[in-house]
């Protein structure tokens, strides 16, 4: 059963529906990332007062600061690991970097 509307907000208050015929980029996230995209609309280029909003609305801890910005809290754990790091190992640069656990070489394939 396809929702009614989803994303409601006070900038959408019957929500978004999502399209009939999904895009591209809708079908690769369904596929990708398993996101069920007829309970959550994907909105193409939205303004920067409905992404302040959404935001608002849906991140705990975001907040709009003195400046103007957009803080939002992201939670324990979500910088990336340093031994995460891949760089790609190329003749032209692969005697300037200093590897180790840190910067560990990838092949460009």
């Amino acid at each position: 059963m396809v929702a009614n509307g989803v994303n409601k907000t006070a900038l959408h208050p019957k929500g978004v529906v999502p399209q009939v015929e999904h895009t591209e980029i809708e079908e690769e996230l369904h596929e990708k990332a398993h996101i069920d995209y007829e309970r959550v609309a994907i909105i193409a280029n939205p303004s920067i007062p409905a992404l302040y909003e959404d935001a608002l609305v849906y991140e705990t801890g975001s907040a709009i600061t003195s400046s103007g910005a957009l803080s939002a809290y992201s939670g324990a754990k979500t910088g990336r690991s340093p031994s995460d790091k891949r760089i790609v190992e190329e003749d032209s640069s692969k005697d300037n970097v200093w590897w180790g656990p840190v910067n560990k070489p990838m092949s460009p394939e």
